[in-house]
């Protein structure tokens, strides 16, 4: 990827997405809702503006937000917007994925109760959804106007609309520099289990701590590289916050 964007490139991203975004909040009948979703989804994918500012709220943690009810779902919405955003974009991006046109509509059913689709659908997009997108509309207005007026191409430094935890809008860990500075001491461990903590589920989260311990106690040994790849099998699936992490234990085999 170039270090900048031209100024028509943001422009023009940010025009599209609000266009994707009120398609998706005003036609939620049978026949166009989930082709909304899918093109909404498929935008920030393909749009490589789009795609470096919203990537990183895929990667923060949303698991526990829909709960299980005698056969219904019931959402727990996290009052941080940053997650509700996570929510919202994981959600569709999952029903994008689905050859099943109304799999939102039965998504919501469980959720809302009302037989009528319509009902369900204005509730889901006045309570959970245009909060969001419009939190997303603010966010990309202020950095079109914090853009200076007389500049054609738009530095990374001004392309940021999320930093949460560890995540910032580089796709990378905000200690990533510390990370490279500190590759060969503990400190780079002490990251690493911060990470650990921060981001993994509580019942993965001791074995992974065991594991760092395994690598911080096998530095410049044979079986380090084994270690390496047993902690990258059991953090997979939080592969944007430990990729870095990755690269640089594979950098001191």
């Amino acid at each position: 990827m170039d270090n900048n964007f031209s100024r028509k490139e943001v422009t023009r991203a940010i025009r599209n997405i609000n266009a994707c975004m009120s398609d998706a909040l005003n036609n939620t009948g049978r026949t166009m809702f989930h082709t909304n979703i899918k093109r909404f989804i498929e935008l920030i994918e393909s749009d490589r503006v789009l795609n470096y500012l919203l990537k990183p709220f895929f990667s923060l943690d949303v698991n526990g937000i829909e709960k299980s009810d005698d056969g219904w779902t019931e959402l727990d919405i996290p009052s941080n917007i940053d997650y509700q955003i996570a929510y919202v974009l994981k959600k569709y991006k999952k029903i994008s994925e689905s050859v099943y046109k109304d799999e939102i509509h039965d998504f919501l059913y469980f959720v809302f109760k009302s037989q009528y689709s319509d009902q369900n659908s204005l509730t889901w997009n006045k309570e959970i959804v245009e909060p969001c997108f419009r939190e997303i509309r603010f966010r990309l207005d202020d950095l079109l106007e914090d853009i200076p007026k007389d500049d054609m191409e738009v530095s990374l430094s001004h392309m940021s609309i999320i930093n949460v935890g560890n995540v910032n809008n580089s796709g990378n860990l905000a200690i990533g520099n510390d990370i490279v500075q500190n590759n060969n001491s503990s400190d780079f461990f002490e990251d690493i289990i911060k990470l650990v903590n921060e981001n993994v589920k509580v019942d993965e989260r001791e074995e992974i701590l065991e594991i760092v311990d395994e690598l911080k106690k096998n530095q410049n040994k044979p079986k380090f590289k084994d270690i390496v790849t047993k902690f990258a099998s059991k953090t997979i699936k939080y592969m944007p916050t430990f990729i870095d992490i990755w690269t640089k234990l594979n950098e001191m085999q």
